[in-house]
């Protein structure tokens, strides 16, 4: 499997999506490295990159030429390239260079993702990389995060993957346009309109001989507030759509639903198949005088039940036994979170 993604990503379309993204984070590293020694000058640090990364260029097109005679080689290098890009994204302490070796791994997938066999091959390579796919087999999304080194902000990407009702294979960037969205319970999104966060469970469901996709997700906003969310992937006509009217609380419908807590804490959403329910922590608190959020679980679960084609909202249920609604019972206080 690690073969075939490593032929994937070194194949001859290196030079146009890698070498230039490749050239401006070995410029950028130089600068760095040479201006912390106060040891260059600009006809030197131009000579030098140049000439770095055209030392590069010949070592890499070389290993292409080769690569089909040393393919356990292949897959070593492109594996260890892949988490070294992986590991700048994360930990540089210069955010230009995590967009950088961010832009590179983006455009590595995108054309990994292009080739059909792509589908039935599992990615679990990619470190720090959600990939998830429908249980009906027509569904694969990607997600990840970047995090400015300050955590200050979080900018998330990813990759919307599927079988159209042709049976072709479909390729969708995500991309994030959270700053954009005014009112995320109920604004209808896109692809390129997306409320950006990290999904970890799809979970098919059908309306009117229509399948709508319920995704949970994680999303960090900065330092002092998280997220987890409920939102539903549908498609029309093959074209992918964020949020649809689903989820009934009360004598409102929503098209979303996001719960916000302090980043600090940690809050259980998570989908129970036996018993058919997204089971969740119920959240307290409000915003202080400063604005600052200063809410979290109080110990009390609520929960969706999918039923005549909506999530159906139900409040204080006890998931250690009946799974109803409690009536008249205390709410327990300080327990365990549920597994996330």
């Amino acid at each position: 499997m690690r073969k075939k993604i490593a032929c994937t990503l070194l194949n001859s379309d290196i030079r146009k999506y890698i070498l230039p993204q490749l050239v401006y984070v070995l410029r950028f590293f130089i600068f760095r490295t040479m201006s912390k020694h106060n040891t260059y000058n600009t006809a030197d640090l131009h000579f030098s990159s140049l000439k770095f990364c055209m030392i590069i260029l010949v070592c890499v097109l070389s290993f292409q030429t080769n690569q089909a005679q040393s393919i356990d080689n292949t897959d070593s290098l492109t594996i260890s390239y892949s988490d070294s890009l992986i590991k700048i994204i994360q930990t540089d302490p210069v955010d230009s260079m995590r967009i950088s070796a961010n832009n590179i791994f983006k455009s590595n997938l995108f054309q990994a993702l292009q080739k059909t066999e792509s589908f039935s091959q599992n990615f679990d390579s990619l470190k720090n990389v959600s990939v998830k796919e429908s249980t009906d087999g027509k569904l694969r999304i990607y997600t990840w995060t970047l995090v400015k080194s300050d955590a200050s902000n979080y900018s998330y990407h990813g990759f919307l993957q599927f079988q159209t009702i042709k049976g072709e294979q479909k390729i969708y960037p995500l991309q994030d346009s959270t700053e954009y969205i005014t009112k995320p319970e109920s604004e209808r999104l896109k692809t390129d309109r997306w409320y950006g966060c990290i999904y970890y469970e799809i979970i098919p469901v059908k309306r009117s001989g229509r399948t709508y996709y319920t995704l949970l997700g994680w999303k960090a906003e900065d330092t002092k507030t998280s997220q987890k969310l409920i939102d539903i992937l549908y498609f029309e006509k093959d074209n992918p759509k964020f949020g649809y009217p689903l989820f009934k609380t009360g004598k409102v419908f929503r098209s979303r639903m996001i719960f916000s807590f302090m980043a600090q804490l940690s809050m259980g959403l998570r989908y129970e198949s036996k018993k058919k329910l997204i089971v969740f922590d119920h959240l307290t608190g409000q915003s202080d005088q400063s604005g600052n959020l200063e809410s979290g679980p109080d110990g009390s679960y609520d929960a969706f039940k999918f039923k005549s084609g909506r999530w159906l909202l139900l409040k204080d249920i006890d998931i250690r036994s009946t799974w109803k609604p409690k009536k008249n019972v205390p709410k327990p206080f300080g327990e365990d979170n549920p597994e996330k």
